[in-house]
């Protein structure tokens, strides 16, 4: 998974607002609202580790690093052999936990219908007693059936939604234990995808000591990203969030500015310049 360091990037003016969505054309008009200018690092919007649901093989990985995936697409195939069997035993166990049960059950309306006389209390209260665990037996082995079931539908693992694979952690006829906890890979979500950026904190101050709400302070801006390249981004954004805590040492705190991204130009640990504009009205 891409880590990015919170403390590379300094924003030297107030980043602390969501921008809205005009375009790029717009904001570069409008020079009488430029705020400032900094630098961010481009993070991904969402990420998701692949993982297995219990211990098993992998049979087969359906991505390489790098690959782009659909939502639905399958990425992992783990071995099915095994837990086939287990659902194969799961289901006879139910069937002779039933039998049981239907026997039980045979066996207690029975004594019910014989007379008093033929028939004790104490046999009959075994009887009663035999009928509930017999009962409580069929339903523990239909939840295992369940458990069983269950298990063998994760053992293809499919993409949650549309992104960019990391590279696998582990390779094809491995065995993957659950206990150590590591992920087979990290599914990226590159549209729209995040800019970190680092501000002080006086113009949040001004503003909400103006009297200003903080949801008022972040819907007057827009972010303009500025490409390695020198090249203007084609799409503007949004800041998603507000500092909530500020490093004690160089008085900045983090902001979350949001790019769309459809054509996958952002990637991830890109640095780039981001320009603020604020709204007039």
């Amino acid at each position: 998974m891409i880590m990015v360091n919170r403390f590379l990037c300094v924003f030297t003016v107030v980043l602390w607002l969501p921008f809205a969505g005009v375009l790029a054309q717009e904001v570069s008009n409008a020079k009488d609202n430029f705020t400032s200018s900094g630098t961010g690092i481009v993070l991904p919007a969402r990420s998701w580790d692949i993982s297995a649901e219990v211990s098993n093989k992998i049979n087969k990985l359906h991505f390489i690093e790098g690959q782009f995936v659909k939502k639905g697409d399958l990425l992992v195939e783990f071995d099915r052999a095994f837990k086939l069997f287990e659902v194969r035993l799961a289901k006879t166990a139910l069937a002779q936990a039933k039998a049981e049960l239907a026997k039980a059950k045979e066996k207690l309306a029975r004594k019910e219908k014989l007379s008093e006389s033929a028939v004790s209390v104490a046999e009959l209260r075994d009887a009663v007693l035999d009928a509930s665990i017999a009962e409580a037996e069929a339903e523990k082995a239909a939840i295992q059936l369940k458990m069983a079931e269950l298990i063998l539908s994760v053992q293809e693992l499919h993409a949650p939604f549309d992104g960019q694979m990391t590279a696998p952690r582990y390779r094809e006829n491995a065995n993957v234990d659950v206990a150590e906890g590591h992920e087979i890979a990290t599914l990226i979500q590159l549209d729209p995808i995040h800019v970190r950026i680092e501000g002080k904190y006086e113009r949040l101050f001004d503003r909400l000591s103006a009297g200003q709400s903080e949801a008022k302070v972040l819907g007057r801006m827009t972010l303009v990203l500025e490409l390695p390249t020198g090249t203007r981004y084609s799409h503007t954004g949004r800041l998603l969030t507000s500092a909530f805590q500020f490093n004690p040492d160089t008085g900045l705190g983090t902001v979350i500015g949001e790019f769309p991204n459809p054509a996958h130009i952002l990637r991830p640990g890109l640095k780039v310049k981001v320009s603020g504009y604020e709204r007039s009205n």
